[in-house]
Parts: structure tokens; sequence; C-alpha cells
């Protein structure tokens, strides 16, 4: 049985090998240039930077050049969709690198390819994965907050944060997840991010209240349910001061 084993492992090794041989044989003949790694680098060190005039340009020139990202399917599409995954969720971890907290990223990211699956044109998905590393940059330079660099244990706070919207959030809570007593956290948050833990959480969710109106799916009341906000006045009053209009107003401006 040990030795039948052995024989299937080195035919599988052996088949996959022949399989990369090919590849890499009609790779050459049909003078095929890959995209280089060091290429690729650059794309995502530029997503990192938030610096997303320099990779629109650097996105435009690539376009015009007969570069190939790797055989993944027979089907045209579904090549295309396949490098969509590939490249949007690398755009998303250079995100995070770059100051994007995990939660915010990794949301756009399952939603950005949740939209190339449904899609039925090749054209549409490429334009996807184009404007996909443009937002992914965009996030980057938002989250960037004035130059300020922050310390691994707000790291941990702010995606603690951007984790927990939708339930209470205590003081103590961001304590435990940096490691920090409450007193030295809240003297740290303020000079790292420029708020108070009190504020940034409140700017938070209202920009989660933001996006779920623009969604369309839950009224104003049952936003600030959902979001924790003490009554709906409350939140009128917040998201007004924030965004210029109230909540139900800025609902019928974006249907």
């Amino acid at each position: 049985m040990i030795a039948g084993k052995k024989v299937l492992e080195n035919w599988s090794l052996q088949r996959a090998t022949q399989a990369t041989d090919h590849i890499l044989y009609e790779q050459r003949e049909t003078l095929f240039e890959r995209l280089p790694y060091l290429t690729e680098k650059k794309g995502f060190d530029l997503i990192r930077g938030g610096e997303t005039e320099k990779l629109f340009t650097f996105l435009s020139e690539l376009s015009e050049k007969a570069v190939y990202v790797g055989s993944l399917s027979a089907d045209e599409l579904r090549q295309e969709k396949y490098l969509a995954v590939t490249f949007i969720s690398l755009a998303a971890r250079a995100a995070i690198e770059g100051g994007v907290p995990e939660a915010e990223a990794y949301c756009l990211n399952d939603e950005l390819i949740q939209r190339a699956d449904k899609m039925k044109h090749v054209a549409d998905v490429r334009s996807l994965i184009f404007r996909s590393m443009i937002q992914m940059a965009q996030l980057a330079r938002r989250n960037r907050q004035g130059q300020r660099v922050r310390t691994a244990a707000m790291d941990a706070c702010v995606n603690f944060i951007d984790s927990h919207l939708h339930y209470a959030i205590r003081l103590e809570d961001l304590s435990q997840a940096s490691g920090l007593s409450p007193a030295h956290l809240s003297r740290r948050f303020k000079r790292e991010t420029g708020l108070t833990p009190t504020e940034y959480i409140r700017k938070r969710r209202l920009a989660e209240a933001r996006d779920l109106l623009l969604e369309g799916r839950l009224d104003s009341s049952a936003v600030a349910n959902v979001l924790g906000f003490s009554s709906q006045s409350y939140f009128i009053a917040c998201f007004k001061k924030e965004y210029g209009v109230t909540p139900g107003t800025y609902s019928r401006m974006k249907k």
C-alpha cells in the first residue's frame, strides 16, 4: 500500500512537472513578455504609499504594453476574473500596509470581487481591476491622516473599532486590544490619530451609516439602531454636522 502511494505521488509530480514545462515552452515559443515581479511590486508600492496620480500613470502605461500575466483558464472571461481576484486581493493587502484598517480593506476587497464575479464582459472586468487598484490607493492616502504614523498599539485599536462598529465599544475593550492602560491609551490615541477614541468611533460609525444609506437596504431609523446611536434625533444631528445634510436628504440625493 505504501509503495503504491509512493508511485501515485511520483506520477502526480511527474504530470505536474510536464504541465509546467509545457506552459513554459508555449510562453517561449509565442514570445510572451511576462509581467516582471519588480513591475508588480512597483504598482503595489504605489498603492501602499497612497500615490494615486503616479499609480494612474503607471497603470495607463502598463495597459498599452502587451504583457503576459499568467495562464489561469482557457476561458477568456474566467481568466480575467481570476486575475481580478488576484490583483484586488494583493491591492487590499498593500492598502492595509499603507494604513487602511483591515476591516475596511477586506470589506472593500470582498465587495469588488463579488462585483467582478457578476460581470459578463472581459472589458468590464479589466476596467474594474484598474479602478479597484486606484480605489485602494485612495483609501491608503485618506488614512495617512496628515502623515501621522500609528504605532502597532493604535493599529490594534483602529482594527478593533472597525470590526465592532455595530456593537458597544468601551475604553476597556480598546485597552485590552492595545495592551495599554485606559489613561495611556486615551493620550496616545489622541496624539496619533488627532481624535479622542469617542470622536474616532463616532466618525467611523457615521461613515458606515453613510455607506449603509447609500446601499439603500436600511432606512435612517434602522441605520441609527444598527450602529448603536442613542436616539434617532442624535443620529440625525451627528450626521448633519459631519456631512452637512440629514440622513434622509442624503438618501434621496444618492438615488
